[in-house]
């Protein structure tokens, strides 16, 4: 899928989000119409793209929209893990900074990416310092309602497992690269 397509996709996902009404965390949609164009939307995300309609919505509504300008840091490598995060615009950097301040960036951020899953999943720290390079919109998944979706939805349990193999698999492709 192109880098336009993802765009267009997430900032109909932002308009559609801002139409859905919640009570009690149940999302309550003006018309069916909307609930269908909304499950289209949140399936081009690589997150949700396993999940049907109904396991979109549901953690949808578990789900909070976070608008952070640029230059902002989410969260600092050894903070507590508190939330798995969902770039829906703007792009994002993960990085560490060495004792002298040299800053190494492992990874770019776009929308359509998620982060932050290691931390509410093993308990530990955060590993690194994740920061806005832009204005992003993302969504936020708390760690009590990330555990409950793992508990009752094995398609996210795959979804997440599939994204930290890829990440492994990249790491290992540069220690390779590094290694000759």
């Amino acid at each position: 899928m192109g880098a336009k397509h993802v765009v267009t996709t997430l900032q109909s996902i932002l308009s559609l989000r801002r139409q859905v009404r919640f009570r009690g965390g149940t999302p309550i949609f003006p018309d069916p119409p909307l609930r269908s164009q909304m499950s289209i939307s949140l399936a081009s995300i690589p997150f949700f793209a396993n999940l049907n309609a109904a396991d979109m919505m549901s953690l949808m509504a578990a789900t909070k929209t976070v608008e952070v300008p640029a230059n902002t840091t989410i969260f600092w490598k050894g903070d507590a893990p508190d939330a798995l995060y969902i770039a829906l615009s703007g792009r994002l950097k993960v990085f560490v900074r060495d004792q002298k301040g040299r800053e190494t960036v492992f990874a770019t951020l776009k929308p359509g990416d998620y982060f932050g899953e290691m931390g509410i999943i093993d308990g530990e720290p955060r590993s690194a310092n994740v920061a806005t390079i832009e204005p992003c919109t993302l969504l936020r998944l708390g760690a009590n309602e990330f555990e409950i979706c793992l508990q009752t939805n094995f398609r996210i349990v795959r979804t997440v497992l599939k994204g930290l193999s890829a990440r492994m698999r990249e790491l290992n492709a540069r220690n390779v690269a590094l290694q000759r």
